[in-house]
């Protein structure tokens, strides 16, 4: 292929590919810069006009998409852990409220059993007078 011709399309391709066999040859790589620039087309995205490039290009697409996946899942990842912390933290406090609350049991009981002994000792005192 001479350096003058570029193929910016799917179609200019073909075309190339038909025209390379009527005179016995083949485009090099037809096969995989078809798909190549079937991406593209899908995409939306210019072609280089040479295999090297649109390559290139679809290879700098995929280190992107892959990038901002894996960008995405190490935020996904906070958020989960930022929930995860968030629950167990709720947890931790629910646990504080149930161990106070037994304490406090535990204090108006025995506050109730103390006043219900000087009650009854002043009782005993009062009746005896």
């Amino acid at each position: 292929m001479a350096d003058d011709m570029r193929i910016r399309s799917l179609d200019e391709l073909r075309d190339a590919q038909a025209a390379a066999a009527a005179q016995g040859g083949a485009i090099p790589n037809y096969s995989d810069w078809n798909n190549i620039l079937a991406e593209f087309e899908e995409q939306g995205v210019k072609s280089t006009g040479s295999y090297e490039g649109d390559l290139a290009l679809r290879n700098e697409m995929q280190t992107s998409v892959m990038d901002a996946f894996e960008e995405y899942q190490k935020i996904s990842e906070r958020e989960a852990d930022k929930q995860k912390d968030e629950k167990v933290g709720a947890t931790e406090n629910v646990t504080k409220l149930t161990d106070s609350d037994s304490d406090q049991n535990l204090k108006a009981t025995f506050a109730n059993a103390t006043s219900s002994t000087i009650a009854a000792d002043y009782m005993k005192y009062f009746h005896q007078l």
